[in-house]
């Protein structure tokens, strides 16, 4: 068997990436290994090229295909495999960022309404996603200890960075009660996964808005909602999306204004966006 050795490649990447990151990682890599001892191939820019050419004959989305680069190749570098994947590197799909997809204002009451009186779990999800323009795996993350009643205070990780870091903000009062409703069953806020999460929230959009609309539409309604209102650009992209760049913010959420992109220095916008 073609092995690879992931689990000196996890514990390297650990000081390295996220843990949702490393799990993703260890996915696509033994998915990757499965595929070489199949062929009886090993490690080389050419099975790498033919691999991420396989997966692209399969109509694999573009986002896909360069996290499998971005994984087989966080492997050599984190193995100090001497490889050159500049060729694989050519074939990738070209990375764009999609345009958000939102809901209105009223949208998000009705979905609120109705989870509350069929399931208090997914309304208070819904009010934390939206108040703070959270990534669903943000909220999903918290912890009791992340929120401070007295001081009325509510800290969320923030994902997608290499260093950890948390963004802090007020504990608003319509939130308490929603919050003190869910049964304290462990050191998690939410006793749910991802993957049923989003199965019941589309469920319920499709019910109640006729749209499947995803729990990452609460976070990109929420910013576009704040732009509507007049809040600025770079506020936005600095305190509720917290991107590395404000080119991202720009990109991703394109309903702003000729004035504004007009403020945002040429170089920023040419500046390679990052996954919302």
């Amino acid at each position: 068997m073609i092995a690879l050795d992931l689990q000196t490649f996890a514990a390297r990447a650990s000081y390295k990436y996220a843990p949702s990151t490393i799990r993703r990682q260890l996915v696509n890599l033994q998915k990757f290994e499965r595929w070489l001892d199949e062929r009886n191939l090993t490690l080389s820019s050419e099975s790498v090229i033919e691999y991420l050419q396989e997966q692209m004959d399969k109509k694999l989305d573009g986002g896909s295909i360069r996290n499998i680069f971005f994984d087989i190749q966080s492997y050599v570098k984190l193995m100090g495999i001497n490889l050159n994947l500049e060729k694989a590197r050519e074939i990738l799909p070209r990375f764009t960022l999609k345009e958000a997809r939102w809901m209105s204002e009223e949208e998000v009451r009705k979905l609120f309404d109705a989870a509350l009186s069929t399931s208090p779990e997914i309304a208070v999800f819904i009010a934390l996603a939206y108040e703070y323009g959270r990534r669903p795996g943000e909220v999903l993350s918290l912890r009791w200890e992340d929120i401070d009643f007295e001081h009325k205070i509510i800290r969320f990780p923030i994902l997608k960075r290499r260093e950890r870091e948390i963004a802090e903000f007020e504990l608003k009062d319509y939130l308490i009660p929603l919050l003190s409703s869910l049964p304290r069953e462990g050191e998690r806020v939410f006793n749910i996964t991802h993957r049923k999460l989003c199965k019941r929230f589309k469920r319920l959009s499709l019910f109640v808005l006729k749209k499947p609309f995803t729990p990452h539409s609460l976070r990109h309604s929420r910013i576009t909602h704040l732009r509507k209102q007049g809040v600025p650009l770079d506020i936005v992209s600095k305190y509720i999306a917290r991107h590395a760049s404000i080119a991202t913010t720009a990109k991703i959420y394109r309903h702003i204004t000729e004035e504004e992109k007009s403020e945002i220095p040429e170089s920023a916008l040419a500046t390679r966006g990052e996954r919302e």
